[in-house]
């Protein structure tokens, strides 16, 4: 019979599940999955439906042998509260508004949401297994160009001033997954530099792969997502000023910001003229809602996205508390008179999570989705604290999350294959270090 300490890989290099003790066939099977699963999700959606099957079947005997408290957790009663929530939305739909509502409950609309949990399981709250399931899904993104795309040809296109989406999804979809990198490759520098040597090695290896990421961002032309980053970057530069300031990171890190800072920044500007064409692009509208003049242009980004919401408004207050049903959203879009009927014809959703809730799932909905958001952010504040998570990880995703809550503004990625993957991962990791007992120290961040 296979012991843990055999199974746990040559010296032990196969991280422990801190949630599965005792079972590390079980565990390794889950990991496997999560690893799997972070890298065929981006390139392979369709395709990686049935083992994204397998991973969540193999949760169940997972949940049976985790610890009782975590059946008692914060997060397994948001999921709860999703079921509930989409269950009522769905029932008043068809007891109010039937001819709109859903033949069945589609309660996944916001279980997806907490498909964190499944990840938080199989990453064990381990720092390893959680940057291995993250590294394959930036691995992943890194070939993307070929595995999905048209390789160097399309990137060179992007360069050329044409938008690019290396075939994921479409561009939005595709700068929000490189955005998250972008922020990750900076987050975590100083830990990439110090995991091997020579340390300029590293980091030459690391301001290559960051600069594609930045290559990408800028070439997928989602004003959104620069926004987001903006807002990021903002954030995670003042959380690691602090660090650096009150000593919790190492001095000699300073100079490997600075000098990659500085190298990104002449990247960037020699692409400017991509970003200043897409935001010329928008400016004659944005400037009509400046000074409160009605938008006459629906065809535009921004046009399509402030008529859509200005439709919904009446939508939500008719039914502020239970929203619409999972259909409500559609139903907006149909029955509107600001858009044109070609774009209607190719849109279903109002491109905002926080205006898609409202209308779907009304208060209800929308205070789930930020109590679920204030709790991850409270908890993963208190984790660090008692040092269950390290401070670069923190910076980060506090970071994610200001970036995620900037870019949800103007797409609807809670209710999109790559929204809810990104979500999954990310605050995976996190749950699964909140997870860990109060005693647990993991890895602080070490430093150049």
């Amino acid at each position: 019979m296979i012991g843990a300490k055999h199974f746990t890989g040559i010296a032990g290099y196969l991280p422990e599940n801190r949630f599965l003790t005792g079972h590390p066939l079980l565990a390794g099977w889950l990991l496997g999955l999560a690893i799997l699963g972070a890298f065929l999700e981006i390139n392979f959606g369709e395709s990686a439906d049935d083992l994204r099957d397998v991973f969540l079947l193999s949760i169940l005997p997972a949940m049976y042998f985790a610890p009782k408290p975590l059946w008692r957790s914060a997060p397994m009663l948001f999921l709860m509260a999703a079921c509930l929530i989409a269950l009522l939305c769905w029932g008043v739909g068809h007891w109010l508004h039937p001819e709109i509502a859903e033949r069945s409950p589609k309660v996944n609309r916001l279980t997806n949401w907490l498909l964190a949990i499944p990840f938080a399981l199989a990453m064990g709250g381990h720092l390893r297994a959680i940057f291995w399931v993250w590294g394959a899904a930036v691995l992943a993104l890194l070939l993307s160009p070929w595995l999905s795309g048209g390789g160097l040809a399309e990137i060179s296109r992007g360069l050329n001033g044409f938008r690019i989406d290396f075939a994921l999804h479409n561009a939005q979809h595709t700068a929000l997954y490189f955005g998250v990198a972008l922020l990750g490759m900076f987050a975590f520098m100083p830990r990439v530099i110090a995991s091997g040597a020579p340390k300029a090695v590293m980091f030459v290896i690391w301001l290559l792969v960051t600069a594609f990421i930045m290559v990408a961002v800028l070439i997928t032309q989602t004003r959104g997502v620069w926004l987001g980053l903006l807002v990021g970057f903002v954030t995670l530069g003042g959380l690691m000023g602090l660090d650096l300031a009150r000593r919790r990171a190492p001095a000699s890190a300073r100079r490997w910001i600075l000098l990659a800072a500085g190298m990104l920044v002449a990247l960037f500007a020699s692409q400017s003229g991509v970003v200043v064409d897409r935001l010329k692009a928008e400016a004659d509208v944005l400037g009509k809602v400046v000074q409160g003049q009605p938008i006459e242009d629906a065809t535009t980004s921004s046009g399509i996205r402030l008529r859509s919401w200005a439709a919904a408004v009446p939508w939500i207050k008719e039914r502020p508390i239970v929203g619409w049903g999972g259909q409500g959203r559609k139903a907006v879009i149909e029955k509107t008179d600001q858009l044109p009927q070609r774009i209607k014809d190719i849109t279903r959703h109002l491109h905002s999570s926080y205006m898609d809730t409202l209308v779907n799932f009304g208060l209800l909905g929308f205070t789930l989705l930020l109590s679920l958001w204030g709790w991850l952010l409270y908890g993963a504040k208190s984790a660090c604290k008692d040092g269950r998570i390290p401070r670069d990880l923190f910076n980060f995703f506090v970071a994610f999350m200001a970036y995620f809550a900037v870019v949800n503004l103007f797409e609807s990625y809670m209710y999109y294959s790559s929204g809810v993957l990104v979500f999954a991962l990310i605050c995976g990791g996190v749950i699964s270090c909140i997870w860990c007992p109060k005693q647990t120290q993991v890895t602080q961040s070490p430093g150049p």
